[in-house]
């Protein structure tokens, strides 16, 4: 686990959801597909971690499933 005291108000992130926002704040249209492939982890595992990020409040959703992307609130 890692805490980024000041960046991301001091939330315990796990290395696989840090490494999701890295890949989110590199390509915000990044699909829980491409992001399983770049990280060599399930797509399962993405949605989960996805999940969790939104439910933290880290990442939000912008427009629709098909051509919406991420936004990232609380990493930088």
């Amino acid at each position: 686990m890692s805490v980024y005291v000041g960046i991301n108000d001091g939330l315990n992130l796990s290395n696989s959801e840090d490494n999701v926002i890295k890949s989110l704040l590199e390509n915000p249209r990044s699909t829980a597909v491409t992001i399983s492939n770049e990280l060599s982890l399930s797509k399962r595992t993405i949605e989960r971690i996805l999940s969790s990020l939104k439910i933290k409040g880290v990442i939000e959703r912008i427009g629709s499933k098909k051509m919406g992307r991420w936004k990232v609130i609380r990493f930088n």
